[in-house]
This record gives structure tokens, C-alpha cells and sequence, in this order.
């Protein structure tokens, strides 16, 4: 009976919402009356309650030998509560009754699968979130509907493994997918809707193949409606507006339908771009195609930047277990994936993890071992996860940056235990009291806004920033300044740097600027010398009065620092170790000597500040990634003692592994202590800081 007054329920706001949308596509002005709408909930659980996430994209053969209980027994294995699996769009995976929807043939003779699966997670206390994906269709589909594929210039559809693209202006996007969801909303109580791929792409991210632009009747009508101007023959700045557009109408259409039959129900697509008519997105820690230059923080990365710059959302991070697309049976290595799910969670997310086909199957058990250990880790300690807030001074605005820059920057910051909050774009920056440093790229320095007087800015790149005076030069290129140094000649700048040595290779672009006036000579450069064979290595080598690095102090004490090269693309290719102590001694010059947390601990030890404010709690997260090094290297290396010194004052502070108290001690504003042992993951817990 119950089932049955939901069905109604749900089905009445259905036939309401699609009414709406048919008329809305009309000339008829049509009032609602009050009520009529579907209301959103105020019960946002994505956000305040723990989550452990599996994915599992199960290919449509694999379902013919599946049940419910061995599936839902091996998401509850890997101590997961929460499942995201792939329902509908391209193959319905359930008993459809849309002719345009293709059903998986696989499950002809198994009745509803899918309510089994439904009613047998409710029972166990499992969350299940459906995934739809609108990217393409079956071509029985696309001969009933040809309008709805994406069309080439030639009239020609695009085929890729039997499957056709869609076009996110056709009415299979904006009509027909609303009607899969509300189908399988009203037979199905999802907690959320996942919609893969959203939208037109100019590459076929399976292929590699360019798509190029959209040439359907839906695209040229929509666009003689949004420009003047002649339809693009590729992907221009305006083309790509459009699209950005066109992706907003259609998600705030499905956004509805959601809400129509699932108020409490959260809406989800890939990336941040769509952040506005969202309540999550989706983001992927995955090897895939990336050239082999090791980067250890990609989830860091993402959920930093996801929780830095969208407060108000959740990321879903999920851990890709294997290691490029055409390889998706081959599992990545255990270390790495281990590494990225402890990040999402130490970085304000939680542990997710994503494979094709069901856990049960062969190739995914070495897979789901390896992931055992984050997921049972969150579920032990669960209660130091949701309503984490970063607690970092320091703010790294990434727009602006090349991605080897900020990848640098990311590393030279993370290994230097220096926490911070990386935000997307300039605009996302909150500005306010609270920040210590700013570090920004010299074409978005000036777009700063609501930066405190008493907030020090470091801008690196090889651009003008506004904050100085003087005239651009010569603009050095890579190739120009090879073989080139800086010279370090301010040892009281640069303490600890001078030790190690006083040249620093360039590599990079350097902008000159005259006329800068007097300034204190800190870094010079040292222009390319003969490098050739030893006997006459820099014997023509003539020192410069080029600065790499400028230094402005306003009336406040705020200093700002501007280095007119790129030393994060240096590092993130070499790992210059001078660069890293340059760096060091750069930001304790900026904070005077006053750094968030001090410690010994080795640079691969990654560290997140986060604060649980409603508990009053500090949390310092403590990653090993000693394990990070490439190929077989990549066995973990327990640590010995790590001393900690935190700014602050605090009552008490224990691990949370073993709740084993640490001895406190208090001198110069810092709450002084020792962890004995880090093997994999461990957070200290600071209990009520006195200063809140």
C-alpha cells in the first residue's frame, strides 16, 4: 500500500512537471496554481552525512548472470554504503515501457531485476544513486529519430562501437531524457541522478577522433537565435558560449524533472562548469593517457579545488581502478589507488571508488582488496568526516596557470607542509581576513578582489602584473634562456637556499621589465654561458642586473612578491631541490616566520588542515605517499617520530587511529607534540581551540 500511494504521488508530479514542459515549448501563457510544483528538499544528506561510494559500470552481457544479493554483498564487502551503478539512457537496465529507450536484451527473461536490487538495499541500509547516460544511443534508436543525433556538416551521423552521439539541443536531450528519468524515478526511489557525458564535445574522448561543430536543425535554429553572426565551422570562444548555454538550459530541464518526483534526490553531472544548477558534480582520479611524469595529488587536487571553490556542493571523487580507457579489466596499482581515495577524504570529501562490472568479477577482486583498507578506515572513524571545512591561510587561485605550473606550484606547496585551498577561478575567491597568502598568475592579479590589507601576494609568471611599475622588455623564451641561472644575492632572504648553492637553473620564460627604479637585488640572472664541453663551461659568463624576483611592502606590512619566470613548470618536470628551498624560504619571508604547522616530517608526507566547526575540532591529516614512486618501487615506507608544532592553542589532541593521546606542549603560540609512527593514514585531532 505503501509503494502504491508513492507510485501516485510521484506519478501526479510527473504529469504536472510534463505538462509544464509542453507548455512552456508553446505560445500559451499558462499560471500554475500554488502547490502545484514539486518542492525541493532542505535535506541536503550529500552533505552532512559519511558516505563511502562504489561505482561499478557494468557492461549489458555482465547483468545476465547477476543477482541482487551477490551484488549488494559485495558493495556491503568493501565496506561501501553507498552505490552508483548505471540504470538507464543508452540501455535501459530495467523493465522500460519508452520506445525510445533500447532495453538491455540481456535481461529479457529476468522480470525486474531492479526492484530486487531496490528493495533488497533498503533492507541492508545501502544508498543507491542511478547513472544515466544521454551521450549516445542505440542505432535502432537513431533510425526512428535521426533529428536527434549529432550531424556532421555533410548530414552524416557520427558511429563509434555500434552507438550514436547525440546532440544536447535535440529533443532526445531535452525531452526524451526527462522521461527516462521520471520513469525510473517513479518506479525507483534513487537517491540521486548521475548523467554521464553531458553535453557535445569536439573529440570523441573514446576515439581521439575530432567531432568538430553540431550541424543538426536543432543546433542552426538555436544558434540563429543566440547570434548574428554565420555558423562556426569549428569550436571558436563564441561557439564554445553557445554550448556552455545550451548546457545550462538542458540541465536546469532535467534538474526539474528530478525534483519533480524526487525532491530529496541530488542532481549530478561531470565537472564543475555546470556547478550552478547542481547539487554535486563528479570528478575522476585517473591515470588515463597522461604522459609518464608521476603526479602524486591528483585527488588532493580535485576535491581541494571542488570544496575550496563550491562550498555549497559536494564532489563524488571516484578513484579509477584501472589505468586508461582501452585497458578498463587491467587494475592500477593498489598503492596509488589507496593513496588517492585517503586524499578525497582528507581534503573535505570521502572515499570513492569507481570499476566496470560488478565487484564480484574476476578482474576487480585485486582491485576491491587493495580499496578495503580506505573504505573500512572511513567507516571505523566516520564521525571526523562530515562537516569538514578547510582550515588553511593560504589561497592558490589556479586560473591563469598552465596545468604543469600550477601542478608545480601544488607540490611545492604540499611538500613544504604548507596547507592551502585552491580555488578554481579568481571569482571563486572569497576574499576576507583570514588568508595569510594569495598566490595568483600576473593576468589575474589585478581581478583579486576583497583582499585584506593585511594579506600578503605572491604572483607568479612571465606577464606584467599591475601591482608594479615599469615598462615590459624582452620577453625570454624557453630556448633563450636554457643554460641561464639566477643568482642568489640576498642571503638573508634566501637563509637556507644560500647553503645549498647559489645558482638555480632557469628553464623557463622570464619576462624583463625596465624601469623598475631601485630595488634590493635578491635574484639576478645569470645569462646562458657556454655549456659545451667542460674545459670552457661559463668561461664567457657575464653576470646581469635582470631581477628574478621583485618585492613590494604597503603601508600595512603586506608584502608582494612577484617572480617574473616560471619555476613551477621547472619543478614539476625536474624537482629541483634548490627550487624547493628557494620556495621555503620565499614563504617564511612573506609569513615571517609564522607558518601554520611546522614540522620534520618528510616532503612526502602529505598534510590538509581541516576544522569540523560545529565539534570544535582541528584535524591534521597525515598521508605517507612514500609509496608514490613509480613501477615496482612503489612499496610503503613506514615512518619513525614526526615532531608537530601548531599554531594555536588546543585542550587536547589524540590519533584517531588507536585514539592514542599525544602529550602536549606549549611555547611561542604553537601546541607542540609528537606522532610516533605513521604507517599509511592517521589524523591528529585537536580538540577546542582556545582562540574559538
Amino acid at each position: 500500500m505503501k509503494s502504491s500511494l508513492l507510485y501516485l504521488k510521484r506519478s501526479t508530479l510527473t504529469i504536472l512537471y510534463l505538462i509544464k514542459i509542453w507548455l512552456t515549448t508553446t505560445s500559451l501563457q499558462v499560471t500554475f496554481p500554488a502547490g502545484s510544483e514539486a518542492s525541493e528538499s532542505s535535506e541536503k544528506w550529500w552533505m552532512t552525512e559519511p558516505i563511502r561510494l562504489v561505482q561499478t559500470n557494468i557492461p549489458i552481457q555482465m547483468w545476465e548472470r547477476l543477482t541482487a544479493e551477490e551484488l549488494i554483498d559485495g558493495i556491503e564487502e568493501i565496506n561501501g554504503n553507498t552505490w552508483l551503478f548505471n540504470v538507464g539512457g543508452i540501455y535501459a537496465n530495467y523493465p522500460t515501457e519508452l520506445s525510445f529507450q533500447a532495453k538491455n536484451a540481456y535481461l529479457e527473461d529476468r522480470g525486474d531485476l531492479m526492484q530486487e536490487i531496490y528493495d533488497l538495499a533498503e533492507e541492508r541500509g545501502i544508498r543507491l544513486l542511478a547513472r544515466f547516460d544521454f551521450s549516445r544511443f542505440d542505432r535502432a534508436v537513431a533510425e526512428a529519430h535521426p533529428e536527434w543525433a549529432f550531424k556532421r556538416k555533410n548530414g552524416e551521423m557520427i558511429e563509434y562501437n555500434g552507438l550514436i552521439t547525440s546532440c544536447i539541443n535535440s529533443d532526445y536531450y531535452r525531452s526524451a531524457s526527462l522521461e527516462m528519468i521520471q520513469e525510473f524515478l517513479q518506479k525507483y526511489p534513487a537517491k540521486a541522478v548521475f548523467v554521464n557525458w553531458w553535453g557535445n564535445h569536439p573529440i570523441n574522448g573514446y576515439s581521439g577522433i575530432e567531432n568538430g561543430v553540431c550541424h543538426c536543425q536543432a543546433c542552426q535554429e538555436k544558434w540563429a537565435a543566440f547570434s548574428k553572426n554565420p555558423f562556426p565551422k569549428r569550436w571558436n570562444s563564441e561557439y564554445r558560449k553557445f554550448m556552455t548555454r545550451s548546457s545550462l538550459d538542458t540541465a536546469e530541464l532535467v534538474r526539474n524533472a528530478i525534483k519533480a518526483s524526487a525532491p530529496d534526490a541530488a542532481f549530478i553531472l561531470y565537472g564543475t562548469k555546470r556547478n550552478m544548477v547542481t547539487d554535486g558534480f563528479t570528478a575522476e582520479s585517473k591515470t588515463n593517457y597522461t604522459p609518464n611524469i608521476w603526479w602524486p595529488y591528483q585527488s588532493s587536487y580535485l576535491v581541494n579545488l571542488a570544496r575550496s571553490s563550491y562550498p555549497d556542493q559536494m564532489v563524488f571523487n571516484t578513484v579509477v581502478n584501472f589505468i586508461k580507457m582501452p585497458f578498463r579489466f587491467e587494475p592500477h596499482r593498489g598503492g596509488v589507488n589507496q593513496n588517492r581515495m585517503l586524499q578525497g577524504m582528507a581534503h573535505g570529501g570521502f572515499p570513492g571508488l569507481y570499476m566496470v562490472g560488478p565487484f564480484i568479477d574476476e578482474n576487480n577482486k585485486h582491485a576491491a582488496e587493495s580499496m578495503r583498507f580506505p573504505l573500512k578506515w572511513h567507516q571505523e572513524h566516520e564521525e571526523y568526516f562530515p562537516g569538514q571545512v578547510s582550515n588553511a591561510a593560504i589561497a592558490l587561485i589556479g586560473d591563469g596557470f598552465s596545468t604543469e605550473e600550477l601542478r608545480g606550484i601544488f607540490c611545492l606547496l604540499s611538500e613544504a607542509h604548507l596547507p592551502f585551498c585552491l580555488f578554481e577561478r579568481t571569482q571563486n575567491f572569497p576574499g576576507g581576513p583570514q588568508w595569510d597568502l594569495v598566490i595568483s598568475a600576473p593576468s589575474r592579479s589585478g581581478r583579486v578582489r576583497n583582499l585584506d590589507p593585511g594579506t600578503s601576494h605572491l604572483i607568479i609568471g612571465s606577464e606584467k602584473p599591475p601591482q608594479f611599475d615599469g615598462s615590459v622588455g624582452k620577453l625570454w623564451s624557453i630556448e633563450e634562456t636554457f643554460a641561464g641561472y639566477w643568482k642568489v644575492e640576498d642571503d638573508q632572504f634566501f637563509p637556507e637556499l644560500i647553503k645549498r648553492t647559489e645558482l638555480i637553473g632557469i628553464e623557463s620564460e622570464y619576462l624583463e621589465i625596465e624601469g623598475l627604479g631601485s630595488f634590493e637585488p635578491r635574484l639576478m640572472m645569470v645569462p646562458p654561458a657556454y655549456h659545451s664541453t667542460t674545459e670552457i663551461t661559463h668561461i664567457n659568463r657575464k653576470d646581469s642586473t635582470k631581477p628574478g624576483l621583485v618585492l613590494k611592502v604597503s603601508e600595512s606590512g603586506s608584502k608582494t612578491i612577484w617572480l617574473p619566470w616560471q619555476p613551477g613548470t621547472t619543478y614539476h618536470l625536474r624537482g629541483n631541490d634548490s627550487l624547493r628551498e628557494m620556495f621555503s624560504d620565499i614563504f617564511d619571508h612573506i609569513l615571517g616566520g609564522k607558518r601554520q604547522i611546522v614540522t620534520n616530517a618528510h616532503p612526502l608526507i602529505e598534510i590538509s588542515y581541516m576544522k569540523q566547526p560545529e565539534k570544535s575540532r582541528h584535524l591534521i591529516h597525515l598521508i605517507n605517499l612514500t609509496n608514490q614512486l613509480h613501477g615496482s618501487g612503489g612499496q610503503l615506507l613506514p615512518t619513525g617520530e614526526m615532531n608537530f608544532s601548531v599554531l594555536g592553542e588546543f585542550d587536547s589532541a589524540h590519533l584517531a587511529e588507536g585514539n592514542a593521546p599525544l602529550a602536549l606542549d606549549f611555547s611561542e603560540g604553537y601546541t607542540r607534540f609528537t606522532v610516533p609512527k605513521l604507517d599509511q593514514y592517521n589524523i591528529v585531532v585537536l580538540e577546542k581551540p582556545k582562540s574559538e
